[in-house]
């Protein structure tokens, strides 16, 4: 029996897969890894996306169809068969033939390779080390005008961590670059060396990588193909202090990807190897110096932004020097940072707080959350929903709800959900 093995790879998410088959997946950085089906080891070593694995211990990988032979010890026309009644298909038609998937393409041999399984290891214990220290978690939250919360977010999802480098534990951000349909793979550490450290005695801060030669790629947070949003920020601390600023963590909203640079071999990689959205608009928060000062010159990053055809407006500190984490340090608020936004947002995604309204945002988180599952399931079956302009108020959802006879609970959900759109949605 013939099955559309493109429909079924579509359909079915393999991590979903490898959670049904019992592996908890963990979080490092832009990425999910689990213990690997296919060796003994006690740290995950194996990528997962929705769509392929890939180990670093055993180099073993592929799609869903590879996985599940392996795992089942099948032959591919039997593991396709499993996994097209697993997604609810029927064969094919006698005489019919399943389209061919396309050909992948074949990596840059020239890159520098992946983290090995050892060095994912040494990076997970960085990040635990650092999301256990309550004492560090309080350093680095006051020296950065952080919340200790926000510190702890990053590390625990594999952002930030406690790197030993040159005998002293220093703080390092994990680098990522594009690996084709997998999304992001991890590559090297980024650490800092603080003035007159270890490694480092001059009166500047000092940046090294291990392993070094991975070059520097940007550290994003979101999903940059997704996002409706694109903002720039001059560093992976800025990149941090956005967050802090919109109060976008525990998640980053799916319709926003920020992109923290790092320097100008960054902002070359950041055109040459990342898709985005066709005119999706960028919002730029340049340091008030030199580097700053070159993001805005022809043929830099904003310029060579506009010209791909993304609407660019671009902000920098009013004191020569300051960068975004100086204004959070300074006091800058939410409220304050939202009135700056809205007038650069294109009217077709503009809303009274300057993103989706309220529906739309339903629409895009209907699986995330029971309360918000709920009351979208609600506002999406109701035709009769609020129209966009009084939609951006809570209490007309409320009375509309009692108009239309929903429970106390249902109104509850309501309340619940408005409550992350208020805090997520631009």
């Amino acid at each position: 029996m013939a099955y559309d093995i493109i429909a079924i790879k579509e359909t079915l998410d393999l991590v979903a897969v490898f959670e049904r088959d019992g592996m908890v997946a963990r979080r490092v950085g832009g990425n999910l890894f689990v213990c690997c089906p296919f060796h003994n080891e006690d740290s995950p070593s194996c990528k997962v996306t929705a769509k392929r694995f890939k180990c670093f211990g055993c180099s073993e990988g592929g799609d869903i169809i590879d996985y599940w032979m392996r795992s089942r010890g099948l032959q591919q026309r039997d593991a396709i068969s499993e996994l097209g009644e697993l997604a609810g298909f029927a064969p094919l038609p006698k005489g019919v033939s399943a389209p061919k998937p396309p050909e992948r393409r074949k990596e840059d041999e020239t890159i520098a390779p992946p983290l090995s399984a050892e060095q994912l290891t040494a990076w997970a214990k960085a990040c635990e080390k650092l999301a256990k220290d309550e004492g560090q978690l309080a350093r680095i939250a006051q020296w950065r005008g952080y919340s200790a919360e926000l510190v702890r977010w990053a590390a625990q999802r594999g952002t930030l961590g406690l790197y030993p480098w040159s005998g002293k534990l220093r703080e390092a951000f994990l680098v990522e670059r594009p690996a084709g349909d997998d999304g992001l793979e991890p590559v090297s550490a980024h650490i800092r060396l603080a003035p007159g450290s270890r490694g480092n005695p001059t009166s500047k801060n000092s940046w090294r990588y291990d392993p070094n030669g991975a070059g520097s790629w940007p550290l994003i947070l979101g999903d940059h193909r997704k996002a409706d949003y694109l903002f720039m920020m001059e560093g992976e601390w800025d990149a941090l202090a956005l967050v802090e600023v919109m109060g976008w963590h525990p998640e980053v909203p799916p319709n926003i990807a920020i992109f923290g640079v790092r320097g100008a071999g960054t902002f070359l990689r950041l055109l040459s190897h990342y898709r985005f959205k066709s005119g999706v608009p960028v919002i730029a928060f340049c340091d008030a110096d030199n580097a700053g000062s070159k993001w805005r010159e022809p043929g830099g990053l904003l310029d060579t932004l506009k010209r791909a055809g993304h609407p660019v407006t671009a902000f920098e500190p009013s004191t020569p020097g300051a960068d975004f984490n100086d204004a959070l340090r300074n006091g800058l608020k939410r409220a304050d940072l939202l009135r700056v936004l809205h007038p650069c947002l294109p009217s077709r995604l503009r809303t009274a707080n300057g993103g989706p309204t309220f529906y739309q945002w339903l629409r895009r988180n209907v699986t995330r959350d029971p309360s918000i599952a709920r009351t979208a399931d609600i506002a999406l079956r109701c035709k009769d929903r609020p129209n966009s302009r009084a939609s951006r108020r809570r209490n007309v959802w409320v009375r509309h709800w009692e108009f239309i006879g929903a429970p106390p609970t249902a109104i509850n959900d309501l309340i619940v959900a408005w409550a992350a759109y208020e805090k997520e949605a631009l």
